[in-house]
Formats: structure tokens, sequence, C-alpha cells
């Protein structure tokens, strides 16, 4: 049909060395446009290493936001070891999204985290983010609670709030 593709052993990147830094390899996939792609045996590279595979992976192929799982993301930390980060991104309305994160720290444990995005009226915005992780390594629960909002009103006035609080200096 018009609005979709197949594709068999295809590669993308934005590169253009001979060998790429980095790129995406696709064993087979359904490209359905203004929709989502279905891939399967999805690699992702850095020049010709594999970094990350998965066997089927859903992508959004449309302007709009889409609610679903992020990439993962990993690294790591001198207090905490080796982090891998995992994250649901939730389209609540057009003037609402929000961010749900579980990580994982190899020294430190389980934490949560949240980011709540939101425009109330034209003019306004704010964004309310927490993290909360008993944390291992010094055996203590530990978060962080911060709120931002901003809102133009009459006459040229503006109301900025910002609240914030953690629970140490540490964290």
């Amino acid at each position: 049909e018009g609005d979709r593709f197949t594709i068999r052993d295809a590669t993308f990147t934005t590169c253009t060395q001979p060998v790429p830094y980095w790129s995406f390899r696709v064993a087979r996939g359904t490209l359905h446009l203004e929709n989502y792609a279905y891939l399967h045996h999805v690699s992702f590279r850095a020049e010709r290493a594999p970094i990350f595979y998965t066997p089927y992976l859903v992508w959004p192929l449309k302007e709009d936001r889409a609610t679903g799982l992020l990439f993962p993301e990993f690294g790591y930390s001198q207090s905490r070891g080796f982090v891998l980060s995992n994250a649901f991104y939730w389209a609540i309305r057009r003037n609402m999204d929000a961010t749900f994160f579980l990580d994982y720290y190899a020294e430190a444990g389980f934490g949560e985290g949240l980011e709540y995005r939101y425009v109330p009226s034209a003019g306004g915005k704010g964004q309310f983010t927490g993290a909360y992780i008993h944390d291992q390594v010094v055996d203590r629960n530990r978060y962080s609670l911060n709120l931002n909002h901003r809102q133009e009103l009459p006459s040229d006035f503006r109301l900025v709030a910002s609240l914030n609080n953690v629970s140490d200096f540490d964290y």
C-alpha cells in the first residue's frame, strides 16, 4: 500500500563516514507512515560493534507524541556503579505528559522517578520532578522533589514559583 513499506537487511544512520560512528541494523520490518514501524532483530552499533539488541521493536513514525517505553540508558557512577535506566513516557493529553523512571544501580539498588510536565493555560507551564531510592551504599532513604511553575499574568506581571526539597545535601 502507499503508506506501508517493507524493509529487509536495512541500516539506518546519519553519519557520512564509510564506517558510521553509529547505526541501527534491522533484519526486517514494516514501516507504516504516520503510525509505527514494526521491526525485527534490531541492533544498535557503535562502528561495527553491536551495543544493544532486541528481537522486536515498535517505533513511532508520527509527528505527534506517542506513549511507550523509551530507549534504555546505560552508564557508570563513581558512587553507585553500573547504571541501567529504563523509562515509560505517557502522553496524557495535548497539554500534559509524564515520564516514569525505574533505575538500577549495581551498588545502590533500585530507584524510581517521575517527571510531569503541564501547560494549564496560555502563557503558563510547569514541571514536577521527583526521585526516590533506598540507597544501599549509605543504607538510607533518599529523595528529591522539585516543582517549577511559570504563569504570565495581566499587565505584564508574571508568577514564578520554584519549590525544592531534598533528603540530604549529598544526594
